[in-house]
């Protein structure tokens, strides 16, 4: 390593290191390293560096300068900061010479206990030599010690008026940090002007609609001065809520909404080169230039997290006391657009689209594509299982290309809760690309259905930058895009987030204590689970990605949940079917009832109890019969149930089955008024039925093929007569007759038929077995047809007094051969009163006829 730019170079050393682990060095530097202004600067460079696509990439963690110095206090000094040697017993003693005696020292290595030491006079460096004794700084420990000129302190900045907001830390339940650049008109996707976006979001939080949370709306530069002295540090944030979170109720759930952008501590604001992410100047961030419009809500560190603000991870419990969420809006309309997108997202109903999953599986390699793609499909087994019962489709990443681009226009605008992504990253490039949200060319256009996006790769959280990257981008986009997306703003290694993301599907989806709890606080659970895991007890990495695994959204979003099933019967999905191992159904065997149950909404455990009445035909003279049957929930929206039923006696004729879903109530469900549905079918005795032509029928052919059936489906070949003629007693002249052999289904055309008339005449046919058994029907099945020459699309015709003496009369007949109808009388009483006329026994002036006149 180069020493120093302003005099000769010298190399210092090399450092070997694998992966992501570290090395550790200690140099001893000469007095030609140090430059004439004092410098010294230690630069490096890679040894062999890779020709690409993927360099080999390293930064300073920390530079540690250990020089001797003389016990002097030098004129232009103002304070002293160092250690004492623990390797020496105590007390610590020092004596600086030329020490002004406004020189104060001071024990700081407790800052809420502050020893002040005051000097004494020296015995040996001489009389302006100053003596000071720290009685704390003992052998027992290294302790942080400070000399101070009290005449030399730094001179503040003028003093500005401050007027603290009172504040109650117990009631509130949603509490929303935000800055006043946020605090400003903006459009809503109804054309309305609010007149302060972040006010906006505090009242829907407020009301019915928005869960009738009480909010609490605080600015970060409100927080500079009431919780850090007016220093402007993310730190106001913690002491705030750490503050909030204490005060809560122990069954509270307070909820911490970060609503604006901020900067990583590392960022140069307005840059739009992410390379600041590997580190800056200082003097360059907004650390000291203040937040520039840009650093809103400030984060806390290179590895952003915002649960870094209310977890004890100084104990080691990683866990947000305050489930947290960030809306990285930069301006009051972005504020807006996801306000918007949120209150669509949150007044859905039940619909099917709620339960689509889509995964992205990445990598770089055939090993890559193995690993990830495995766990995925793992992932993928939990998503059909209680208590979603959803669907999952992949998309996954081949060829040897670091990046592909696949177009998810179908799945997005069609509805998809989720969208989950497995590969390499960075805050906005992926293996598998899915493309700019605001895109025209991509044709993405979801509105009213946003998913919630979970994004494991490197940093593919990390929004805190000036451009807006992936993430932002999709949740910020108006009326189209994501409402939340989760993901790491480090570093992150496939053994730590395997068990990660494995664990949040089995509590979203499949825990009946977590599923529809809202994101944020499903995270936390698989924080404090994950924390005393033997993979991440003790290893920083596993620190980095449980604290910096970041939601950018509504920290009290849910993801699709229905509180119950709701099992819904309908009379279209019930179907009467062959036995298992059958082709036909037979009025003297088994068969079944398949009954089509559609459950939208949650899928449980509890099984469904199915209740059947079968009632039959009044000529049976059968009392109805109840049947039941337990099934194990289907794992799916729609199902079939397939439920047996046995025939035994005398089925014939028509059945009616009434089916009754959950018929004890055992299941609480959203509906329970949709859970009965009814069919009919008729067995029909053994004997015929006449297929074609259909009664009544208008055909235009006068040598029409008729069909009939023999009801047994399973029925030998045999003989069956055929009549036809214009005469319902068939005894005309026009009578043409026939025995026609064959099995189950047969069939005879006649010769022309000619009628009396030449058109529109009514012909009548029958059939019947030629050697009926004695358990069969030995009598004539009827029907009727016209023949209209013209016709060309068919109908239906009844015209002559045979075909009308077939219908169910009331109060009305049909006389044979004439046709005529007749009614019966109806007598009614009337009663009339008269004036006027003539005098009395002189005749009526009224006449009776067609009518009173």
């Amino acid at each position: 390593m180069p020493s120093c730019r302003a005099v000769p170079a010298r190399q210092l050393g090399i450092l070997q290191y694998q992966d992501y682990d570290y090395s550790k060095a200690r140099f001893p530097l000469q007095a030609t390293d140090v430059s004439s202004t004092g410098q010294v600067v230690l630069t490096g460079e890679v040894v062999g560096q890779r020709t690409g696509p993927v360099f080999d990439l390293w930064t300073y963690a920390y530079v540690k300068l250990t020089a001797p110095q003389q016990n002097v206090w030098f004129s232009d000094r103002r304070s002293l900061w160092f250690q004492n040697d623990s390797l020496l017993g105590g007390p610590a003693t020092y004596e600086l010479a030329n020490t002004p005696g406004t020189v104060v020292g001071y024990d700081v290595h407790d800052p809420w206990n502050v020893q002040r030491i005051a000097p004494t006079a020296s015995q040996t460096p001489g009389s302006t030599a100053r003596r000071f004794v720290f009685p704390s700084a003992t052998g027992a420990q290294t302790r942080r010690l400070y000399l101070a000129d009290t005449e030399a302190l730094l001179t503040p900045p003028a003093a500005r008026r401050v007027n603290f907001k009172t504040i109650n830390p117990v009631t509130p339940n949603f509490i929303i940090i935000t800055h006043p650049k946020l605090m400003k008109p903006a459009t809503t996707a109804a054309n309305v002007t609010v007149p302060n976006a972040a006010l906006e979001y505090a009242k829907y939080r407020a009301s019915a609609a928005g869960g009738g949370y009480d909010t609490l709306l605080v600015t970060a530069p409100q927080l500079y001065d009431q919780f850090h002295y007016g220093e402007r540090s993310v730190l106001a944030l913690r002491h705030f809520a750490l503050w909030a979170s204490a005060a809560s109720p122990a069954t509270q759930i307070k909820y911490l909404l970060l609503l604006g952008k901020g900067l990583d501590p590392g960022a140069t604001p307005g840059s739009v080169d992410l390379a600041g992410y590997f580190g800056v100047d200082a003097n360059a961030t907004t650390r000291v230039l203040g937040d520039q419009g840009l650093d809103l809500v400030p984060v806390s560190t290179a590895s952003a997290s915002d649960n870094f603000l209310s977890a004890d991870w100084p104990n080691n419990n990683l866990v947000a006391r305050l489930p947290t969420g960030r809306v990285p809006a930069s301006t009051p309309q972005e504020v807006v657009n996801y306000l918007n997108k949120l209150q669509e997202h949150e007044a859905l109903g039940i619909a099917d689209w709620r339960k689509n999953v889509l995964h992205l599986a990445g990598g770089l390699s055939n090993d890559d594509y193995i690993e990830f793609g495995g766990y995925l499909d793992s992932y993928a087994q939990r998503i059909p299982r209680p208590q979603l019962g959803g669907k999952v489709k992949t998309f996954r990443k081949s060829g040897v290309d670091p990046v592909v681009t696949v177009n998810i226009a179908t799945e997005l605008n069609n509805g998809l809760s989720v969208i989950q992504y497995f590969g390499h990253g960075s805050p906005d490039r992926f293996n598998l690309e899915i493309g700019n949200i605001n895109d025209p060319a991509t044709n993405y256009h979801n509105a009213g259905r946003y998913p919630v996006m979970m994004y494991n790769g490197c940093a593919a959280g990390d929004c805190f930058f000036t451009p807006t990257t992936f993430g932002p981008s999709w949740l910020l986009a108006a009326q189209k895009g994501s409402i939340g997306m989760m993901a790491q703003a480090g570093e992150s290694y496939t053994y730590l987030l395997n068990p990660y993301q494995d664990l949040m599907y089995k509590l979203l989806f499949n825990d009946v204590d977590w599923y529809g709890q809202p994101i944020t606080r499903v995270y936390g659970e698989v924080v404090r689970r994950l924390q005393t895991d033997a993979r991440f007890q003790g290893n920083p990495a596993a620190v980095e990605q449980l604290l910096s695994t970041t939601w950018q959204g509504d920290p009290a979003l849910r993801l699709y949940s229905p509180a119950k099933p709701d099992f819904i019967a309908s009379n279209a999905a019930l179907v009467v079917a062959p036995a298992a191992g059958s082709t036909v159904i037979s009025p003297t065997g088994p068969f079944l009832l398949n009954i089509g149950v559609s459950n939208p909404a949650r899928i449980t455990t509890d099984p469904l109890e199915i209740r059947v009445t079968r009632t039959y035909d009044p000529a049976t003279g059968r009392a109805p019969e109840t049947m039941t049957q337990t099934f194990r929930q289907a794992w799916v929206r729609d199902t079939t149930y397939a439920f047996p039923i046995n025939n035994t006696g005398d089925v014939y004729g028509y059945n009616t089955f009434k089916v009754e879903l959950d018929y004890a109530n055992k299941v609480a469900e959203l509906n329970e008024t949709n859970n009965t549905a009814t069919t009919n079918y008729s067995f029909l005795r053994g004997s015929l039925t006449l297929l074609t032509p259909t009664e009544f029928a208008i055909i235009s052919s006068n040598r029409p093929k008729l069909t009939a059936q023999n009801n047994d489906p399973a029925a030998v070949v045999r003989g069956y007569d055929f009549q036809v003629d214009t005469a319902a007693t068939f005894t005309s002249p026009k009578l043409q007759q026939t025995t026609v052999t064959g099995p189950a289904l047969v069939s005879w055309q006649p010769t022309a038929l000619v009628g009396a008339k030449p058109d529109s005449v009514v012909w009548y046919w029958r059939v019947r077995l030629s050697a009926p058994t004695a358990a069969e029907d030995p009598t004539w099945k009827l029907g009727s047809f016209r023949i209209i020459s013209a016709v060309t699309a068919g109908g239906w015709s009844q015209s002559h007094y045979s075909q009308f003496q077939r219908d169910q009369l009331q109060q009305a007949a049909v006389a044979a051969p004439a046709g005529r109808w007749t009614f019966a009388d109806q007598r009614l009483p009337i009663g009339l009163t008269t004036a006027g006329g003539g005098p009395v026994g002189s005749a009526s002036t009224f006449s009776i006829g067609y009518g009173i006149r």
